[in-house]
């Protein structure tokens, strides 16, 4: 069994690898672009990990923080 910390920590460490992945995308878009992916994407991993801690303890905050990831 995976415990939640864990699992947290795992996806932490997931997000970031995504988030250097950005990085590359500089040679394909315009610095103004570049930062706007950027902060997209931490609003979008800010969400997640938000989401991933309340699962356990606060299931309907989880639920509005996953739906806000999605958007």
């Amino acid at each position: 069994m995976i415990l939640m910390a864990d699992m947290e920590k795992q996806l932490a460490n997931q997000l970031t690898e995504m988030e250097q992945q950005l990085v590359a995308a500089k040679e394909a878009v315009d610095e103004k672009n570049l930062r706007d992916l950027q902060q997209n994407f931490q609003n979008y991993r800010d969400a997640v990990l938000a989401a991933t801690k309340l699962a356990v303890t606060d299931t309907s905050s989880a639920m509005s923080h996953t739906y806000q990831a999605t958007l």
